[in-house]
């Protein structure tokens, strides 16, 4: 995926109203190989898409972390932390 269709993707993403959409741990999808991030978004956009992705986790009854498909990264969060944790998921 080129950087301006990954872009153009997130910016849908990060104008729809209501939380993101959500697999459940154990989809097929998150076994998937994906891209390497290697900054195709500029700073705000992919800040933006942040905080929309940790509004979603806020929103959604259960959801305790976010994961990359495929790639070594999370993003989870323990109770009353609301900074964020990025590290790399072996």
């Amino acid at each position: 995926m080129g950087s301006n269709e990954l872009a153009d993707k997130v910016a849908q993403l990060i104008t729809q109203p209501g939380p993101l959409d959500m697999v459940p741990a154990g989809d097929p999808v998150l076994r998937q190989k994906t891209a390497y991030y290697e900054g195709q978004l500029d700073d705000d956009v992919l800040r933006n898409l942040i905080v929309r992705m940790s509004g979603t986790m806020e929103q959604i009854q259960g959801a305790v972390g976010l994961v990359a498909p495929g790639r070594a990264s999370a993003a989870a969060r323990g109770a009353g932390d609301t900074r964020g944790v990025l590290r790399p998921v072996e």
